[in-house]
């Protein structure tokens, strides 16, 4: 059984604990955290507009994530732009985009 992360031995409060752990387990996206925090934090009488704002702080990281990693992935494949390396599937080429899908697939 998840014990809750209020629960470990810190200078944070629980309830201070338990809204980070929500916030971060829905930057992750990992749902079943979002729900086990949730219902830790009502536990310890934490308000649903709290738990909105926790759930607007992982949100956030979790778009500035995405939105790194598609503007990553825009600069290699601006027009003209030749992947190096590879893409780390076993294929020497300049990644999976340098080749038609009938020549490589995953």
């Amino acid at each position: 059984m998840e014990q809750s992360t209020a629960q470990s031995p810190t200078a944070i409060n629980a309830t201070v604990a338990e809204l980070m752990a929500l916030a971060a387990a829905v930057a992750t996206g990992y749902e079943q955290a979002v729900a086990f925090h949730v219902q830790a934090a009502r536990k310890l009488g934490l308000s649903d507009e709290d738990l909105i704002q926790a759930v607007g702080v992982g949100l956030k990281l979790r778009q500035a994530t995405t939105e790194g990693v598609v503007s990553t992935a825009r600069e290699l494949l601006a027009p003209g732009e030749k992947a190096e390396g590879g893409c780390g599937c076993g294929h020497d080429h300049g990644g999976c985009g340098s080749e038609s899908e009938s020549e490589h697939s995953h």
